[in-house]
Order: C-alpha cells, then structure tokens, then sequence
C-alpha cells in the first residue's frame, strides 16, 4: 500500500480504520487441555474443571466478539468454539486411555501448573513460564513434566 493511501486509511486525523481482532477459538483448546490434564493430575474431576475452564473462556470470547462487533455471535460463529471444547475433552480421554490413570507413574505430584519467575543474569528482565507438574522420582529427584499440546 501506498504511504498516502495508508496514512488515509490508519490515520487518527482521517478515515482512522482498523482491523476487527475477533478472539480465536483455537487458543482456547490448550487452556481446557491442560486444565484437564492438571485436575486429572490433581485427583479432582477432568471434566468437571474442563467445563469450567470452557464456561469462562466462553464468556471472554461473547464480551470480546460483543466488544469487536458490537452485537453477539451468531451460533455458527460459537460452533467453531463449541467444537474445541469437544475435541479437548476427547483428547484428555485418550491421554488417559494411552498412558493410564496414573501417567506420572510413581512419582510424586507436588505441584500442577506452577508458574516461575527467574531474573535473566546481567539484565533487568526476567525468564516467566509455567510448568504443567512439578514432581519428586522415588530416589527423591526433582522431575519436572511438560505436556505439549
């Protein structure tokens, strides 16, 4: 695009047009995973939290889509997302089909979803991120465990 054009289209002082960022359904599917996965880990009911985690996701996309659009989704607009809360079930079910009600084997859970925060040497920054469990091996080793999904 031409500077003169864009500077139309962009500029406060002119047309001022911006693109609509409606929320993505698909980023949602890690987080009800991983609640899942976590609750699961942590003897509570999977479905139970992945309902919960689904119910206020679903509610951050309405307010935002409501917020980008100015009217509610249509419902082929919320199958998309109804869909991947559907597959993320699925795909804790079959995680506890494959690797069994016990998946962290003899290792002892201490922490689920434990978030860090390490200062970068020589900076002013810091190294933030969550690991999935946070576990102790039979010969007393600390074991950290990561899912990917």
């Amino acid at each position: 695009m031409r500077c003169r054009r864009k500077w139309d289209i962009t500029s406060p002082n002119r047309s001022a047009l911006r693109p609509i960022s409606l929320p993505r359904a698909v980023l949602s599917m890690g987080t009800f995973i991983h609640n899942g996965i976590a609750a699961h880990t942590a003897g509570k009911n999977y479905k139970d939290e992945m309902f919960s985690a689904y119910t206020d996701e679903y509610n951050k996309f309405l307010d935002a889509y409501i917020a980008a659009v100015g009217v509610s989704p249509d419902f082929t607009e919320l199958e998309d997302f109804q869909n991947q809360y559907r597959q993320s079930v699925q795909v804790v079910e079959r995680y506890l089909h494959r690797y069994g009600q016990t998946p962290t084997g003899d290792n002892e859970i201490l922490y689920t979803e434990q978030t860090f925060r390490v200062p970068i040497p020589d900076t002013d920054h810091f190294l933030v991120g969550t690991f999935d469990r946070v576990m102790r091996s039979v010969r007393g080793d600390i074991v950290i465990g990561e899912i990917k999904t």
